[in-house]
């Protein structure tokens, strides 16, 4: 039994609306962090999930409230001025590729969420991360994509594909 009631009268957000809020939030911690970077950065990890509009699970074994970027080796971990309200936790990702990339605004890029699930695959339980792959299936459809089945044969094409990397196995079907 649900003992939630909500106030009378007082107006209450939808998801989706929660969900563009912290958008917009993690937009501009990125967007000021960009600033003080000295090279283009990648966000990855639950961070591309807040860019995209993806719930991020609530059982993530991750600091949610840093930014986390991702860079394809060691060497290539940016230099970041430090801004006091935003830690930044930079994460080795190699498998990144120029199409990997997604375009969010003015100098912020992210994962693919195809990445992303995958990279968070070794930080949540087997549920939360079926659940989390459900989440992604049903925003790329809610944004335009034609067919949840389809999404789902491409995100296993996907892992299929990889190399490997660490949380592969239980990604699989």
């Amino acid at each position: 039994m649900n003992d939630y009631e909500p106030i009378p009268g007082e107006p209450t957000a939808t998801m989706f609306q929660s969900l563009e809020q912290i958008r917009r939030q993690t937009l501009q911690r990125c967007t000021a962090t960009v600033g003080q970077s000295d090279r283009q950065l990648l966000f990855g990890m639950t961070t591309a999930l807040e860019l995209q509009g993806v719930p991020v699970p609530s059982h993530c074994n991750l600091d949610t409230a840093a930014l986390h970027v991702t860079v394809r080796t060691r060497s290539g971990r940016p230099h970041i001025r430090p801004l006091k309200s935003v830690p930044v936790i930079v994460h080795i990702w190699s498998h990144c590729t120029p199409q990997s990339l997604i375009h969010i605004s003015n100098g912020v890029h992210a994962l693919h969420v195809f990445h992303v699930w995958a990279q968070l695959s070794s930080y949540l339980s087997t549920e939360d991360l079926v659940v989390l792959g459900d989440s992604i299936l049903a925003m790329l459809v809610r944004n335009g994509a034609p067919d949840a089945d389809k999404l789902y044969l491409e995100l296993q094409r996907f892992i299929k594909e990889m190399p490997p990397f660490r949380g592969k196995s239980i990604c699989r079907p």
